[in-house]
């Protein structure tokens, strides 16, 4: 088990894994585990969060979990690699698991077939919901309230453009006339007010796949779409 684990409350858990349909249920679960590490001092977003997060994710420690962060309001909080290898004995694959609805024991050999099969599922329907009861309407900022730089972005490596309110975004895109579907990785840096999506070309640190020539003739976009190789960040 995990560091600081009850036998009782993985139990629990383990019940209730299917039923994880948010970031504090999935954060819960993972402190059920012992993989997650609450850090009570106030943190810097801009390099220290990552340079912490880096840290733990190299010497497979728990994700760290700011629970104060220095220049925003209180209240605002960030977890650190909620998606990396966890810190569970014998469980590297824990956490990628219970984000996928699956027991933290989950093998590798299992996830993937379980990826493999997610494909030839029938897709859900919509469910439409009240303003009154959407968990994206609990907090509406209008104005001049409405500012990106009020929440807790944080600024990853010193070479970056910017604070990266996105770094996992993925963009499928089908050409105009359907022959192809391309899949892109971006990252999104943010200003005052605004986010906007970035791509680079390739680097000795960097990841970067092309949009190949085949595919312009069929109407596609040159861009680059990278993956980095450094552990994310984001706001809990």
């Amino acid at each position: 088990m995990g560091r600081n684990a009850s036998p009782i409350r993985i139990e629990r858990r383990k019940e209730l894994m299917t039923e994880i349909n948010d970031l504090r249920f999935y954060i819960s679960a993972l402190e059920a585990l012992g993989d997650v590490q609450r850090i009570s001092r106030v943190i810097d977003p801009n390099l220290e969060a990552s340079a912490v997060t880096r840290r733990s994710t190299e010497n497979g420690r728990p994700a760290p979990f700011f629970e104060h962060l220095s220049g925003v309001d209180e209240g605002f909080r960030m977890i650190g690699a909620p998606g990396a290898l966890s810190s569970v004995p014998g469980y590297p694959l824990a956490r990628v698991s219970l984000s996928l609805g699956l027991p933290y024991t989950t093998t590798t050999a299992e996830l993937v077939e379980h990826l493999r099969q997610a494909g030839t599922k029938q897709l859900l329907p919509p469910r439409r919901v009240t303003a009154d009861s959407a968990p994206c309407k609990q907090n509406i900022l209008m104005g001049e309230e409405a500012r990106l730089d009020r929440f807790p972005i944080p600024f990853v490596h010193q070479s970056d453009g910017g604070p990266y309110v996105n770094t996992w975004g993925v963009i499928v895109a089908q050409t105009p006339d359907g022959r192809w579907t391309n899949w892109s990785r971006h990252s999104t840096v943010s200003s005052r007010q605004l986010c906007a999506p970035r791509s680079w070309p390739p680097s000795p640190s960097w990841q970067a796949t092309p949009v190949l020539p085949h595919r312009a003739d069929c109407g596609a976009i040159d861009l680059w779409g990278a993956t980095a190789r450094r552990p994310a960040v984001q706001p809990a």
